[in-house]
């Protein structure tokens, strides 16, 4: 009976063993056959070249999501919406994309501030661009308004405004970087002295 007992366990044993090894060779052989047929396109590991997420406006770059700021989509926006305009607006939007790039590249390297900027563009921006296609639509057409140029007034007025709060934002950020980096070297300045490293 022992024997028997025995045998049974030995069996069962080998078949275990048995079953594993078919699955490992099985395993092995549909991922080398999967291998050979698999197209490298689908494979994200992938990136050749330069791909566009016209989703969220981010960019694939050897394998790197680069998303695109909120500034950027903006300035592309108000450029775009410059021409055929009246050369003095023309020139005050200039202006205005002038400081908005200096205000992304500072956020590029300084995104705890990011979140306030966002909100100041999507705020202004959008309004702005929307009162421009007005002012251009009033301006192109074959009737003139005897309001044009109050409108062109207010407009030239609102983008100057807006380029100002730009600059005063920008100013503040880099007035409280100024600071920070001030009060920093103070404190090393102190701690050198208070250590007696130097007289």
């Amino acid at each position: 009976m022992k024997f028997l007992l025995g045998l049974f366990v030995f069996l069962f044993f080998i078949l275990g063993i048995s079953a594993l090894i078919g699955i490992w060779v099985i395993k092995g052989i549909y991922n080398f056959f999967s291998g050979i047929f698999k197209n490298p396109a689908q494979d994200d590991r992938f990136y050749s070249k330069k791909q566009e997420n016209n989703a969220d406006n981010s960019v694939i770059i050897e394998g790197e999501v680069v998303k695109e700021s909120v500034i950027e989509k903006y300035i592309k926006e108000i450029n775009q919406s410059k021409i055929g305009l009246d050369s003095d607006v023309a020139s005050a939007l200039s202006s205005l994309t002038d400081i908005m790039k200096k205000m992304d590249s500072y956020i590029s390297n300084h995104q705890n501030n990011e979140k306030d900027i966002k909100v100041m563009t999507e705020h202004y921006i959008p309004e702005l661009l929307k009162h421009i296609k007005v002012f251009k639509e009033l301006s192109s057409g074959s009737f003139k308004s005897v309001h044009n140029d109050d409108i062109k007034h207010e407009l030239l007025e609102t983008i100057s405004m807006i380029t100002n709060a730009y600059s005063t934002v920008l100013s503040e950020f880099y007035d409280s970087m100024a600071l920070s980096v001030s009060s920093s070297l103070e404190a090393i300045k102190s701690s050198i002295k208070l250590k007696g490293y130097v007289k």
